[in-house]
């Protein structure tokens, strides 16, 4: 596992880590932006890379594995080059004060791997050295760790140990060279590197879940990517992503020894009802609990839903949307419906504001014509009364560039394909901005949107100016952003937030804090694996009622 990803195994809701062998603090700098509620101590013997981390951690330790001293903890992360020899007594020790559900994580190099085994016979290195897989194994199990998992690194590829290639020539020609180099242990010549996920107390029942994305290059980063990616650091949670290509709904053959299985479409629209009855079939077939993701309201397709009599939601065991509202058009076609509202991976660093220069205003969105058209004579007079004292940056909507009138605006983010830019750019011309324009309607179709865009704007430390549309229910009218009713009031507040640089600080400081306390994925990810437990408990009474709609949709 490179160590650029070992931050995708420490479960997000720890409030205390400690991670032995922490060098210059990268990993745990990284998992403070996902809980900042944590504290994250790191331990190492190398004085100078302590140095380093103590200007990211919240605190350092200068001791060996060894002499460390045992510490509660939600997670260790044990690195394998820093443990050294007698290293499983030490972890029992250290692993007899934690308590109950508490992780922890090893990952250490393959001394079987195929270039270190080359080294050794060329002559220029010695035989293979290190922790092996079964020694690994034995000694978290002798210290009273049940193992939940074992991956392994294949190139860049991080997969379950299972899926680990198993040529038997190959195998049978490295147990022949690991014997006549005098090597020990068993050899997995193609994994670089190994991670070992292990959990103080009982492993919970297993559940895999299987998602077909249909839409990932916006949504499914916030409602699938991200969310799995953090219950993929549960005990007992195993989870695969694939996008769909041209509709496509295959399903995977899953885990044999999971017998909670569940089978996600994300955004996939059903246009033939024979294929949608097949594939739903086919998944129960499989084992699978049918769910399906949608965070739009479908009235924009919805001719094309009628002609399958929506049973790309009533054809489920559950529904999971994003918004209240969303939820209460989807019970129309299943009662079972799942709200998660969108929340940040990760908190944004603070912003550093400039103390001269120009106001930034950004507005980045897309088929929002109708909703910025009301706001735009207002927008264009404050532009020509501030000239070069305001620039706008502008992502997505090439309309709203054209429509308002300064020389003072950037059209950005076009070398991307199709106008999307990566999030990562789209944070960044975000992080740079002063206000944030958030205009939506009073429509059906918009009234079930998120609030995304606005904890987005709040993590980056943008003042925003928002519609009630939405906002209401969670920007604090002049505490957290302002609120605009009507053409006159949107100008009254713009020119408050240009003109007063205090007060748009001020509101853009006091969002961030709602973010950073209310609004982190880190702080509701155990709610969706709670749900997900629900349906599975619920599985017969689930079953009979989804029996019920299909027979009727049969019928018709």
């Amino acid at each position: 596992m490179p160590e650029t990803g070992l931050v995708d195994f420490i479960p997000p809701r720890a409030r205390r880590v400690i991670e032995y062998g922490c060098g210059t603090g990268e990993t745990g700098e990284a998992f403070r932006r996902r809980q900042p509620d944590c504290r994250y101590i790191g331990v190492d013997e190398d004085a100078a890379a302590l140095k380093e981390a103590a200007k990211r951690l919240s605190g350092t330790v200068r001791a060996s594995f060894r002499t460390a001293k045992p510490e509660k903890a939600d997670c260790l992360v044990l690195h394998g080059r820093f443990l050294g020899e007698g290293w499983e007594k030490a972890l029992k020790s250290k692993a007899e004060v934690l308590p109950a559900g508490a992780q922890v994580i090893l990952i250490f190099d393959n001394p079987g791997y195929v270039p270190r085994l080359l080294g050794a016979i060329q002559g220029v290195a010695a035989a293979p050295a290190g922790i092996f897989l079964e020694q690994a194994k034995a000694a978290l199990e002798e210290a009273g760790l049940a193992i939940d998992r074992v991956l392994h690194q294949q190139g860049a590829e991080i997969q379950p140990l299972s899926q680990l290639p198993q040529a038997k020539a190959m195998l049978e020609a490295m147990e022949a060279l690991r014997q006549a180099i005098g090597a020990r242990g068993t050899w997995y010549p193609w994994a670089k590197q190994f991670a070992i996920l292990a959990v103080k107390g009982n492993l919970p029942s297993r559940i895999f879940v299987q998602t077909i994305v249909g839409e990932g290059r916006v949504t499914g980063r916030p409602r699938i990517y991200d969310p799995m990616m953090f219950l993929g650091t549960a005990p007992g949670f195993e989870h695969r992503e694939r996008e769909s290509r041209g509709g496509e709904v295959a399903i995977d053959l899953p885990p044999e020894h999971i017998p909670d299985r569940m089978f996600v479409r994300q955004r996939i629209f059903d246009v033939n009802m024979k294929a949608a009855l097949l594939t739903v079939d086919e998944a129960r077939e499989r084992g699978f609990l049918l769910l399906h993701e949608i965070d739009d309201i479908p009235l924009r397709w919805e001719d094309a839903y009628k002609k399958t009599k929506f049973i790309t939601f009533a054809g489920c065991h559950a529904v999971q949307t994003s918004t209240p509202a969303l939820a209460e058009y989807l019970r129309q076609y299943n009662p079972e419906v799942l709200m998660f509202p969108n929340q940040l991976k990760e908190l944004p660093a603070p912003r550093h504001y400039p103390k001269e220069g120009p106001v930034t205003i950004f507005f980045g969105a897309l088929n929002r014509e109708e909703d910025w058209q009301y706001i735009l004579p207002a927008l264009n007079a404050a532009l020509e009364k501030y000239g070069d004292r305001v620039r706008v940056k502008v992502l997505f909507d090439t309309k709203f560039y054209q429509a308002i009138q300064t020389p003072h605006k950037e059209m950005l983010g076009q070398e991307f394909p199709d106008g999307y830019t990566s999030y990562e750019f789209y944070c960044d011309v975000l992080h740079s901005a002063d206000i944030s324009l958030l205009p939506l309607s009073d429509t059906l179709f918009n009234r079930s949107k998120s609030d995304l865009k606005f904890i987005e704007s709040a993590g980056h430390g943008a003042a925003v100016l928002a519609s009630p549309t939405v906002y209401r229910d969670t920007v604090r009218d002049g505490e957290t952003g302002f609120l605009y009713r009507d053409p006159r009031e949107f100008a009254e507040r713009l020119a408050l937030l240009v003109e007063n640089r205090q007060t748009r600080q001020k509101l853009a400081a006091a969002a961030y804090r709602y973010v950073k306390e209310n609004r982190l994925l880190s702080q509701h990810y155990e709610e969706r694996l709670a749900a997900y437990r629900d349906l599975f408990a619920r599985r017969a009474e689930l079953d009979r009622a989804l029996d019920a709609r299909l027979e009727k949709l049969r019928q018709g």
